[in-house]
């Protein structure tokens, strides 16, 4: 799995967010490319029904690490044990979403790791056996192609960049991974409000109004 493109999923109410989905279906194209495998992993308590839900447009393997501490999330743990299991095995290219979760736990990992890390991506390719990625740079006016060059390269991508796949005719297999949560987290989730039931994730919206002031 240490040529492995890999996907860490977002997730609410159980079921995998769009851009996840939207990642997977990158992903897979960028594994083809490399002529590697698509990965994903997802972190969560009582997440198996989810992993099996991406397991259907993964063909890959599902990492499902399931514990009571990892809901809601907090960026200690998800530190703690997403940096355990890439320790042992880390992949060639490791997407998250652009997101709130995306872009406070990535540039994390990749310190711990000493990985090259590109955030923001409005594109992201395989060209000449190098992943090639674009993002937005002088407050939007120009794209910079960038490539990293450590062996395993990290980013966060935005919306709408992936296309969500068909599901797999044969579902990726899911495997449960045990994670030990022995430091305490710096960082203690009181409670959390919602919008109520008409929230939706500002990337997801399929109108925007309006934005900024």
């Amino acid at each position: 799995m240490q040529n492995d493109v890999w996907v860490v999923a977002d997730h609410a109410g159980g079921n995998p967010r769009r851009i996840t989905l939207e990642l997977l279906g990158l992903g897979r194209e960028l594994a083809e490319g490399l002529g590697a495998g698509l990965s994903a992993t997802i972190l969560g308590s009582g997440v198996g029904d989810t992993a099996r839900e991406l397991a259907r447009y993964c063909a890959g393997v599902v990492l499902c690490l399931d514990h009571a501490s990892l809901t809601p999330y907090n960026p200690d743990l998800y530190h703690d044990a997403l940096l355990a299991l890439l320790k042992d095995s880390p992949p060639r290219l490791l997407l998250a979403g652009h997101t709130s979760m995306g872009q406070d736990l990535l540039p994390r990992l990749a310190f711990s790791l000493s990985c090259g890390l590109v955030t923001d991506c409005v594109g992201v390719k395989v060209e000449g056996g190098e992943v090639l990625f674009m993002r937005p740079v002088y407050g939007g006016n120009a794209l910079a192609t960038q490539r990293v060059t450590t062996p395993t390269a990290m980013a966060t991508v935005r919306a709408r960049v992936g296309e969500a796949p068909a599901a797999v005719e044969t579902p990726g297999e899911v495997k449960r991974v045990e994670v030990e949560v022995s430091t305490p987290p710096r960082l203690e989730v009181k409670g959390r409000e919602t919008l109520g039931s008409r929230e939706c994730p500002l990337e997801e919206a399929p109108v925007v109004v309006s934005g900024g002031r």
